[in-house]
């Protein structure tokens, strides 16, 4: 978890209730300020549609908290200017069940199961901001969790990062690198991902938050 500024547009929310876990991460609209304004929101509202009307489908959960951040923001009123919102992937791992179900807003999931690597999109659209649509849904998705499965999380804030080349450092990478370090202990492979990113930016200023979450299942 690596904020451009003090505060961040990146937030990352948990919550364990007997057998379920649930796990977010989410990318707002903007940085330092106006992006830890729209975290505040999105946190808050996790903590009720979690929490206390005990919605546990991820899915669901997402299209839900489309609704309350438009209604937060007064996005449904023809006279709003903010288009404000966020992306999410939503986790919720059911240990009785084995399983776990995952729900995206422009945001994927990747996972390696066994040396295999898996990814599930997720849908294209934002919670939040302008929806031409009346009511904005979205898929939900299951992974056997029958043998060790390695999950990652994470914001576009590292795949976009700039060399002093002006390139990107790029999903494809980010793809190969975790491929060779799934298999690592999390804290190693937190540390080698933070070296790889540094040596790639050079004396580049982060342009984004950036956040990865890496679960082992």
């Amino acid at each position: 978890f690596r904020p451009k500024d003090i505060v961040s547009g990146d937030f990352y929310w948990t919550y364990h209730s007997e057998h379920l876990t649930y796990v977010a991460l989410a990318d707002c609209t903007g940085h330092g300020v106006p992006g830890g304004f729209m975290s505040m929101i999105g946190n808050t509202l996790l903590n009720q549609l979690v929490i206390e009307y005990q919605m546990t489908n991820p899915a669901k959960i997402l299209e839900e908290l489309n609704r309350s951040i438009r209604k937060a923001l007064r996005q449904n009123e023809d006279s709003a200017p903010s288009y404000a919102g966020m992306d999410v992937a939503f986790c919720m791992i059911d240990r009785e069940k084995q399983k776990l179900f995952f729900a995206g807003a422009k945001r994927p999931l990747y996972y390696f199961k066994g040396n295999e690597f898996e990814k599930i999109a997720g849908d294209p659209r934002s919670i939040g901001g302008y929806q031409r649509e009346e009511d904005r849904v979205f898929s939900l998705n299951s992974i056997d969790l029958d043998e060790p499965v390695t999950v990652y999380l994470f914001t576009d804030g590292y795949t976009d990062q700039l060399d002093l080349t002006e390139r990107k450092y790029g999903v494809a990478k980010f793809k190969e690198y975790l491929a060779d370090i799934h298999g690592l202990p999390m804290q190693r492979q937190q540390d080698l991902l933070t070296s790889s990113h540094e040596q790639f930016r050079g004396e580049n200023e982060q342009i984004d938050d950036i956040t990865i979450i890496g679960l082992l299942l």
